[in-house]
């Protein structure tokens, strides 16, 4: 049996087309890995960001709390 090792034109524009889909295809993950990472880190940050308002507004409900004891000891007084 022996093999046919001419290279046709068919041959060539099957190995071109190959060739351009690998790289459209490569392309194309790249860029949606690039959003996946940017949608990530928005999540991350928006995640930080109401951790810290979290904690700020304990801190301003203790902030209160220290404001009306002030207050009633002030008035304990003036009586």
């Amino acid at each position: 049996m022996k093999l046919n090792t001419n290279i046709s034109i068919e041959n060539m524009i099957v190995i071109g087309t190959l060739l351009a889909t690998v790289a459209i295809s490569y392309g194309s993950m790249d860029t949606k890995l690039k959003i996946v990472q940017k949608e990530i880190e928005l999540k991350a940050n928006k995640e930080l960001i109401e951790y810290k308002i979290a904690v700020i507004m304990k801190d301003i409900a203790e902030i209160k709390q220290t404001l009306r004891e002030i207050k009633g000891d002030i008035n304990g007084l003036r009586k």
